[in-house]
């Protein structure tokens, strides 16, 4: 809520040497609930040029602002944003599929659509009741039934 100190506690942090991927993720949230998504983009690669690594919460937070709050010129970087995330090695999860599935809606583009149910299919860990309900919601609200019958057939 406080950007300046938010701001302030970062450099302070840095100064001596405590500065981690955590101290960005929040910094980056912070920016992110400001609307300042270029900023949040540039506290991404300064993590980089510092020896960090973003984690999965990076390119989350990251997704969710741009899906949640961003103008539809910003949320199609969100494609890009999940490019790098598997370039970085970090794979997308449950949360990550959830963000997405919260983006797709009637006028959706059907790449996006399918990259979307690909995610989800590629996942390590299995769909808990949690994205199978974002599934559900989504598969509505696209107008997708048979994409719907599809993923439940997928669970059994």
């Amino acid at each position: 809520r406080d950007l300046p100190a938010a701001e302030a506690w970062m450099a302070q942090t840095k100064s001596i040497g405590l500065v981690d991927v955590v101290s960005y993720n929040t910094l980056i949230k912070a920016h992110l609930q400001k609307l300042n998504f270029a900023k949040a983009r540039s506290l991404m690669e300064e993590m980089r040029s510092e020896g960090l690594q973003p984690n999965r919460v990076t390119f989350n937070e990251l997704v969710n602002g741009l899906v949640t709050r961003g103008s539809p010129a910003q949320r199609a970087e969100i494609w890009g944003i999940i490019k790098e995330m598997k370039a970085a090695g970090v794979k997308p999860n449950q949360v990550t599929c959830s963000i997405l599935l919260k983006s797709l809606n009637a006028h959706s583009n059907e790449a996006d659509i399918l990259e979307t149910m690909d995610l989800i299919s590629a996942m390590d860990e299995p769909m808990d009741e949690v994205l199978l309900s974002s599934v559900v919601e989504a598969c509505v609200r696209i107008g997708k039934p048979d994409l719907l019958a599809q993923k439940l057939k997928q669970l059994h």
